[in-house]
């Protein structure tokens, strides 16, 4: 019987801030036999590595689509990195350099993100890697593209080559005013705003715009208030590397106005010449539920064909 084990790294970083964030390192696949080329050959990119960035609430081992997309990733003979963020899980207690405080979803300030890339960022170039791509998930998908249009902010210089946006959502406060479903969001907003005016930023609320949430105050103000900061839309052509987004039709067609008209915004948004490219999965939903083999199709198109091998 054959021994279908893959053996993965256990690994780590520390954050600017000096938050220690873990994560596990999946190992590149031998390359195709030449005798076999032609059938099942995936284009090699001239990459050293990938790092990818998990959503909302979730943490390195719980994205079941990065579960789904690494066995092609790793065949394009790239090993491939799953990592923890500031926001994995809901609540959890850890230390910085300035004490100890809360962190997960529930608390966290997303343009902290760039603390979290820049020490996972470190970790690669120590490890010897000079071209990253880095692919975030969701709410990962915008920490990736804010990270990466903040140049003091994006780690080692020139280290990202590519980065892959898997179905950000736009986190716009002006769309959401105008959402049918707006009464939930305006009640939401009202609620965390009488928070932070009370001098209570940390306390937690429950939400029911944009889906059911425990969230803190000063969190919620963070992501869907009027700063409109981590708005993908206007972020994207500042990106100095190639950039692909990808969306699933199904979200597109169902998810409400943060994914309305992205593929296009986005299209219109580039600058003159930039390599940013917009594919939409046929019947995908947010998760690309049954659909992670035409995604990973188009990432492993994308990657060979914006990093060939010389």
């Amino acid at each position: 019987m054959a021994n279908d084990t893959v053996w993965v790294e256990m690994i780590k970083t520390v954050a600017d801030d000096g938050l220690r964030l873990d994560g596990v390192l999946h190992p590149a696949q031998p390359a195709v036999s030449q005798s076999a080329a032609s059938q099942s050959a995936v284009s090699q990119p001239a990459l050293d590595g990938l790092i990818c960035l998990h959503g909302v609430g979730s943490n390195f081992y719980g994205s079941s689509l990065f579960e789904a997309l690494t066995p092609s990733l790793t065949a394009m003979g790239v090993p491939v990195a799953w990592v923890n963020t500031r926001g994995r899980d809901n609540v959890y207690a850890s230390n910085t350099r300035k004490g100890r405080r809360w962190f997960g979803a529930a608390f966290e300030v997303v343009s902290e993100c760039c603390w979290d890339v820049a020490g996972w960022l470190t970790w690669a170039e120590r490890r010897g890697w000079r071209k990253v791509g880095l692919v975030g998930h969701s709410l990962g998908a915008i920490k990736a593209v804010f990270s990466q249009s903040r140049e003091a902010s994006a780690g080692p210089s020139g280290l990202v080559s590519h980065l892959a946006a898997l179905s950000p959502p736009r986190l716009c406060y002006r769309l959401f005013q105008n959402d049918p479903a707006g009464a939930a969001f305006f009640d939401a907003i009202t609620t965390a705003r009488k928070h932070l005016a009370a001098g209570e930023p940390d306390a937690l609320i429950r939400v029911q715009y944009p889906y059911p949430l425990l969230i803190s105050a000063a969190s919620y103000v963070d992501k869907y208030g009027p700063g409109e900061q981590y708005d993908i839309v206007p972020l994207a052509p500042r990106l100095p590397c190639p950039v692909l987004f990808t969306y699933g039709q199904s979200e597109l067609e169902t998810g409400g106005v943060a994914f309305a008209g992205v593929p296009e915004a986005l299209r219109e948004s580039a600058r003159p010449g930039q390599p940013l490219t917009v594919a939409v999965i046929p019947g995908a939903d947010h998760n690309y539920t049954r659909c992670a083999a035409p995604l990973a199709e188009v990432l492993q198109g994308w990657f060979a064909r914006t990093t060939p091998r010389s």
